[in-house]
């Protein structure tokens, strides 16, 4: 009966398909042939020969059309916790009386580590200077430099946490005021300029000093700071100078008076050197500020720069007090910002810290669409007793980010964040479709230091020492989603195809311990270390419910949507991971093939659910050799792209059967087609 009922589908489909496609030749634009009497209103020409021969498994002349579905994970949350519901659910889907589907694609969830966060308090010991109130606010030129306020990031959570500002992970960042135009440091007032804040230490010595900007777009701009040192500590410096003087004069009263006028006459000279110096060092810092052409617009955003260096190491140039030769030795080994401060002693005195855009953007703390915050972080920064002038500036001749806060901690006085379990973070999903857990129970970080090798096997049924981490597994974690399946199988009989598949990995083995993306949404989230431990993940779930005896898996893809950039961290939903095409996709999928035959599992490999179908091209033709020959079935979706036939011939060139595996939506197609609309729009989406 069933086999009979899938002849006449994909019969009917390909006639659904015809209805949209043939031209108007005798008939309506939806192929329904006029009737020559009025007694019948319309003739339906069904057309086998238009049937698709593609994956014809047995030589009928037709393509075996092997079922139709649903993602069970989208409506196990809204049904699976009562039995009721679910029969009645699985009856309207997969029923003889319902649609009869008989796909059923089960989302291998990874779960989050969420809870309530201990909240992190701004440290006491730190001076903060914001643009909020009237106190310790900058200074600035720029005809165009003021505060603002920014919503970017109303609804946007932290993705780390810091004790000095007291920002705590998970928490939302909320309307943030910032001030914008800055320009490089020591550049010409124009439109732009640089901040100017006033920073008092209670002490001469080493301080960290801590800066959070924004952007929108990308960013390839670092930071540079100038710190001058005090009048106070100048003063307390010369006293102590003329002090020695006035000894060592007292100490050589028998000196004669030839020498006693020589020296005089050399400080004369040496004051005459100095102010000659002096105004040659002007004239040359007048025209290295000139060469700074200012915009006549506001700053463009650059391409991001590669790397993740640590902000620990910021950059620090002190303006040199040796000869010459060092000097130019000194400028030649540090970034071109710089140089416009080691090439005169007239900034003895002065220090400029520089934080490059490799570390800026290594130091996201929020995304927020296209826009980001940025931790910026300068160490060993010297600060004297009393009034320190701090100047702030993009590095080189770039444009700086916009300026939120600044934080100055007496090195030694940083906070320290509470003790907290990895990753946790507080609740974020609200869509009830994407409340996925994960199995994994028990998490822990391996350390070698207090337990040995052996003592992790014997504790925990999976424990990888390249991802870091050891856990056993709940088997009744994911309740809702399993009663759906084992209630759809039940109902579908013998034609159930179940297919796993995976929206993400585990949250501790993500970048951002988060399981609805990464910081940077376009950006892989799977680290490069836990690769195996996510495919034996999957492999163990896999061969669990394969063992339970009530479904089967025939299919397992490792990803969803891999290619986009919709995925991002402490999101209001969880829907996928982002695999950069080429090597990251390759990886998994090789990965997951050997964890599969470690455990004797035959299961077909399909590969990678792009959102697109001209993606789904671009994905498979950059795998990796070895990658192409685990996999035997192409799965797209087809929400976009044109490239159909092109496709279905790369599939069968490729010898790879050939998947829709996800498309939803409520359109409409063909002319005055009533309620088969839907099924005609339905069919168009399907490869």
């Amino acid at each position: 009966m069933r086999k009979v009922w899938k002849r006449l589908l994909v019969t009917a489909l390909a006639t659904a398909t015809a209805f949209n496609t043939m031209p108007a030749m005798g008939v309506n634009s939806t192929g329904v042939a006029k009737a020559a009497t009025e007694d019948v209103d319309s003739t339906v020409k069904l057309l086998p020969g238009k049937a698709s021969t593609f994956n014809d498994t047995n030589g009928d002349g037709l393509g075996e059309f092997e079922g139709f579905g649903t993602s069970l994970c989208w409506w196990a949350n809204r049904v699976g916790y009562s039995e009721k519901l679910t029969q009645a659910a699985a009856e309207a889907f997969y029923g003889d009386d319902g649609l009869r589907m008989n796909i059923g694609r089960y989302n291998i969830g990874g779960g989050d580590n969420v809870g309530t966060a201990e909240e992190v308090s701004v440290n006491e010991k730190a001076d903060i200077y914001d643009l909020s109130g009237d106190t310790l606010l900058p200074t600035y030129d720029g005809a165009k430099m003021s505060i603002g306020t920014t919503d970017s990031f109303s609804s946007t959570a932290y993705s780390v946490s810091d004790a000095d500002f007291g920002i705590t992970s998970g928490y939302t960042v909320g309307s943030l005021n910032t001030i914008g135009w800055i320009n490089a440091l020591d550049g010409a007032v124009g439109n732009g300029g640089n901040l100017h804040y006033t920073v008092k230490a209670d002490e001469t010595g080493e301080y960290t000093v801590k800066m959070i900007f924004t952007l929108t777009g990308s960013n390839s701009r670092g930071v540079s700071m100038k710190v001058t040192a005090s009048e106070k500590d100048e003063a307390n410096s010369s006293s102590s100078s003329t002090s020695d003087d006035s000894a060592n004069e007292s100490s050589s009263d028998n000196e004669n008076a030839a020498n006693e006028a020589s020296s005089q006459d050399d400080s004369a000279l040496l004051a005459s050197s100095q102010e000659e110096v002096k105004d040659d060092s002007s004239d040359s810092a007048s025209s290295a500020d000139s060469s700074i052409e200012e915009p006549e617009e506001k700053e463009d955003n650059a391409d991001a720069s590669s790397g993740a260096a640590s902000a620990e190491d910021a950059a620090t140039e002190s303006v040199s007090e040796n000869s010459e030769e060092e000097t130019q030795d000194s400028s030649e080994s540090t970034s071109a910002d710089v140089n416009l401060y080691s090439a005169s002693e007239n900034y003895d005195g002065y220090t400029v810290y520089t934080v490059e855009s490799s570390e800026v953007n290594s130091n996201v703390i929020a995304s927020a669409s296209n826009a980001k915050l940025f931790l910026v972080t300068f160490t060993d920064v010297e600060l004297s007793e009393g009034e320190n002038k701090i100047d702030i500036g993009g590095a080189g001749d770039d444009w700086c980010l916009d300026f939120v806060k600044m934080a100055v901690i007496k090195e030694g006085d940083e906070g320290v964040l509470p003790e907290t379990s990895d990753f946790l973070h507080a609740s974020h999903i609200t869509r009830s479709d994407s409340v996925v857990p994960g199995y994994c129970i028990d998490v822990t970080k391996i350390d070698l230091d207090k337990h040995t090798q052996e003592w992790y096997e014997e504790n925990f049924v999976r424990a990888d020492f390249d991802c870091g981490y050891a856990w056993n597994y709940d088997w009744d974690a994911d309740a809702n989603q399993i009663n759906v399946v084992k209630a759809a199988a039940a109902q579908s009989g013998e034609d159930f195809i179940a297919e796993a598949f995976s929206n993400s990995p585990p949250y501790f083995m993500t970048v951002s311990g988060c399981s609805s993306g990464n910081f940077d949404a376009g950006e892989d989230n799977l680290r490069a270390d836990s690769y195996t431990a996510f495919a034996n993940y999957m492999a163990d779930v896999i061969e669990h419910w394969n063992n339970e005896g009530v479904f089967e898996f025939q299919s397992v893809s490792p990803m969803n949507e891999p290619y986009t950039s919709y995925w991002g961290a402490y999101s209001n939903k969880q829907e996928g991971c982002h695999f950069d095409i080429g090597t990251s996709e390759s990886n998994i999928l090789v990965a997951l093939n050997t964890a599969l035959e470690e455990k004797g599992i035959d299961i077909i490999i399909s590969a990678s659910d792009e959102t697109s179908i001209d993606t789904a091209i671009e994905a498979y033709n950059a795998l990796t050799d070895e990658a192409k020959e685990v996999v035997t079935r192409i799965d797209t979706h087809t929400y976009s792209g044109s490239k159909r036939a092109q496709l279905k011939a790369l599939a069968q060139e490729s010898g790879e059967n050939l998947w829709m595996s996800e498309v939803d939506g409520s359109g409409t197609a063909g002319t005055d087609a009533g309620e088969m609309a839907p099924a005609l729009w339905l069919a168009n989406y399907m490869m």
